[in-house]
């Protein structure tokens, strides 16, 4: 990776739009090694339509003479709900976000859907970052997608560009890897609705427990499935693992 060709990093501002948490890490601590100057966080698409307006906003309001950078790159999930990444690609391309329409827009997806590449390609989205996500894949579709410039349709074009919902047989999820192949986890965040999911410090969880969310590693590959049981074993593994700096102290579970 030339990490030389992010010569201009510490004044970009680049926003990460992804419902999960240890995703926008993964990108954030990314950008940040390569020098990226601001790197926001977006947990939906409606979050980053509304901060990337935000920001058009204040550019539009700023005290003569004092420059407000906008985005230099948005680098957004597909599969969110209710708006995906394709509506954040399409709002900017189309103008309703504030944003300029040429702004830089990367999709991380786990997809491999036909109309998810149709409506990118037609929206003219400047690159693709297959999941799990790739330190160097990521940074070189950043850096290609900042160096070079489109060739914008009309808003009305774009405008008219259905956009997909996911299709959930088509994600591509990775196998699960072998509960001996662990070195260090992250785990999802259960669904808001999900009231039995218990948030439980690693020496307080007991056997007979069970995993209330996939846990991953810091790649995003899942090494551990929802609803596993905890078994001695097991148990032994994460009380180690939560021994190793930046693993978090606590799993949520469901108790029996």
């Amino acid at each position: 990776m030339d990490e030389l060709k992010f010569l201009n990093a510490r004044q970009m501002r680049i926003l990460v739009v992804d419902d999960q948490p240890f995703i926008r890490q993964i990108v954030r601590d990314a950008l940040v090694s390569v020098g990226v100057g601001e790197v926001t966080d977006a947990s939906s698409g409606a979050d980053a339509i509304q901060q990337i307006r935000g920001v058009a906003t204040a550019d539009s309001a700023k005290a003569e003479g004092v420059a407000t950078a906008g985005f230099a790159c948005v680098i957004t999930d597909f599969n969110m709900k209710p708006l995906n990444g394709i509506h954040v690609l399409k709002s900017i391309r189309t103008g309703s976000s504030g944003a300029p329409r040429d702004t830089p827009v990367v999709i991380l997806t786990g997809h491999s859907d036909d109309r998810l590449v149709a409506a990118g390609r037609a929206l003219d989205a400047n690159g693709y970052v297959v999941k799990p996500v790739s330190r160097d894949e990521l940074l070189s579709r950043v850096i290609k997608a900042t160096n070079r410039s489109i060739d914008l349709k009309s808003a009305e074009e774009y405008g008219m560009v259905e956009v997909p919902e996911p299709t959930a047989a088509n994600s591509a999820m990775p196998e699960p890897a072998h509960d001996e192949d662990l070195t260090s986890v992250v785990q999802d965040v259960p669904d808001a609705t999900d009231q039995d999911a218990t948030l439980i410090p690693v020496d307080d969880i007991e056997v007979g427990y069970k995993l209330a969310a996939d846990v991953r590693d810091p790649e995003g590959n899942v090494v551990m499935r929802k609803g596993k049981h905890i078994n001695p074993i097991l148990l032994r593994k994460l009380t180690n693992l939560r021994l190793i700096e930046g693993i978090a102290t606590a799993l949520w579970v469901w108790r029996g």
